[in-house]
């Protein structure tokens, strides 16, 4: 079975970006939805 892409991506990237994805099938979280803002990268 194929693996599918999947991606989380920071806050400074553009809601933009995670729309086109997900038009794409690509599966996408980003910091904002993740309730992560200001969160440290490690966390």
């Amino acid at each position: 079975m194929a693996k599918k892409i999947k991606f989380h991506l920071d806050e400074n990237v553009s809601n933009a970006i995670a729309q086109g994805l997900r038009r794409r099938d690509v599966d996408v979280t980003t910091v904002p939805e993740e309730g992560l803002i200001g969160v440290s990268d490690r966390e």
